[in-house]
């Protein structure tokens, strides 16, 4: 199986809830994640030329792009479940990683702590914090 990243044009009006409808009841997209507005990842055997033709038959004028993707290396901020489809995908353990910024507050940091139910040890934020002021200059 193959993964390729699904784009669209959210500027063109369509109805999301049809594209929406045409990933998730597609048989030849198995499996899809869909957590950012207009990105769809898929897994298929279809080729991305074969792809692009299946959604231009559908949306005849819709702008999008579709690139084939590695699965084995990726990052980002995102909530726990978004992660777990990465996870299933490899069967492989979930790394907890904060994509590089310069606008963490101590607030957005609990909240990430409190998304991926870090329990044990209690996480100390300001060390957290620390830790990125030195990484990225600031916080």
């Amino acid at each position: 199986m193959n993964y390729y990243q699904f784009t669209y044009d959210t500027t063109q009006g369509f109805d999301s809830s049809a594209i929406h409808k045409f990933v998730s009841t597609s048989t030849e997209f198995p499996d899809w994640w869909h957590y950012l507005p207009n990105v769809y990842l898929i897994e298929s055997n279809l080729m991305a030329s074969e792809i692009t033709d299946k959604i231009l038959r559908a949306f005849p004028s819709l702008r999008f792009l579709v690139v084939k993707i590695d699965l084995t290396s990726y990052n980002g901020f995102l909530k726990k479940s978004a992660w777990e489809w990465f996870k299933r995908q490899k069967n492989q353990n979930i790394k907890l990683k904060i994509a590089p910024s310069t606008n963490f507050t101590k607030t957005a940091v609990q909240k990430a702590i409190e998304d991926y139910n870090v329990k044990t040890p209690t996480p100390n934020i300001d060390a957290i914090l620390e830790i990125l002021k030195k990484r990225n200059g600031s916080y």
